[in-house]
């Protein structure tokens, strides 16, 4: 029997569906990623020159921001996609970075500004033209890196992940935060049930005290 587990807000699908060819999606994503950070994490201030050569941002500094955080960036999540480990997040952040990346790609194409992109190179501005069908392959393969990573995000199961590993433990804590939910509302349900108790009480001791008055005021203007 297959087992089957989810936590709340989050879509079910068979462990088996897609599974083989979501591992291979997960598996070339990853490797794709941890290869082309590992290219620039040896010289950041390179990766923040290629940055600089797409003219996107207005000030230099968030250009080097961008440049120096993207191969770190890269490797994190390649080594996640490999492992198989927070599966969905990894690829939610790959298909960010492959939708910057074609934009950023289409917007150098369209201004008709000479660059080396930098995605598994040193990058940067080049003096002489770019054939544009260079800036075409270049954005049709990060299209076919975001349908992995699209793949990825809505089936995230796949096999000889850490994900398969680490989910049923992530079940059982799930359960117990909603015993401990569920404790803490039958907590507040008995503190409201006695607060009423309480009301009622006092307003019973009122009502008695008020009756008893009532025979003493009418006694005295007849003394």
């Amino acid at each position: 029997m297959n087992s089957s587990y989810s936590l709340k807000g989050t879509p079910t699908h068979a462990p088996e569906h897609g599974a083989l060819v979501g591992t291979a999606f997960r598996i070339v994503l990853g490797v794709v990623l941890l290869v082309a950070g590992a290219l620039k994490i040896t010289d950041l201030g390179q990766s923040a020159v290629a940055v600089k050569a797409y003219r996107l941002f207005p000030e230099p500094i968030q250009a080097e921001i961008v440049g120096y955080a993207l191969p770190p960036l890269e490797m994190l999540l390649g080594t996640l996609l490999i492992l198989g480990l927070f599966t969905r997040v990894a690829a939610t952040g790959a298909a960010v970075l492959m939708v910057a990346f074609t934009i950023g790609i289409l917007s150098v194409w369209v201004r008709d500004i000479s660059i080396e992109c930098g995605c598994f190179n040193a990058g940067g501005a080049l003096d002489s033209p770019v054939n544009p069908y260079e800036y075409g392959r270049e954005i049709l393969r990060d299209v076919v890196l975001l349908f992995l990573a699209a793949w990825l995000i809505v089936w995230p199961r796949t096999r000889w992940a850490l994900d398969t590993i680490a989910r049923p433990h992530l079940h059982k804590v799930y359960d117990l935060m909603l015993d401990d939910e569920d404790f803490a509302d039958s907590d507040e349900d008995v503190t409201d049930s006695d607060d009423n108790d309480d009301s009622e009480n006092d307003d019973s001791v009122g009502r008695a005290t008020a009756s008893d008055d009532s025979p003493r005021a009418a006694e005295e203007p007849a003394r």
